[in-house]
């Protein structure tokens, strides 16, 4: 493992992560699965409520920024939401939209 790192820390720190246009962290909406950590390697799940998220390659800039500091090396994998995760996730949109 990274010096002084733990898959807590890590989850902990990747669990910060906001959402750009929902006031809600990207775990809080359910986007953040499967967070791992490998030595100095850690991957994670983003799963999408639909695959043409437009700001996706900004939302895996803020995760990969989010650990930097820990000199861990994040992979982000993308993967498609399950229509019960896309209706909690719509539900949490809606309650704490702030626009773009």
């Amino acid at each position: 493992m990274a010096p002084n790192i733990s898959l807590e820390l890590l989850a902990d720190r990747i669990k910060t992560v906001m959402h750009p246009a929902i006031n809600m962290s990207l775990f809080d909406l359910g986007m953040i699965q499967d967070i791992r950590l490998n030595d100095n390697n850690a991957s994670l799940l983003l799963v999408l409520p639909s695959p043409a998220i437009p700001i996706v390659n900004l939302l895996i800039t803020l995760l990969k920024n989010s650990v930097q500091e820990f000199g861990v090396e994040l992979d982000v994998n993308i993967g498609q939401m399950t229509q019960e995760e896309i209706q909690t996730f719509l539900a949490k949109e809606k309650e704490a939209w702030k626009g773009l």
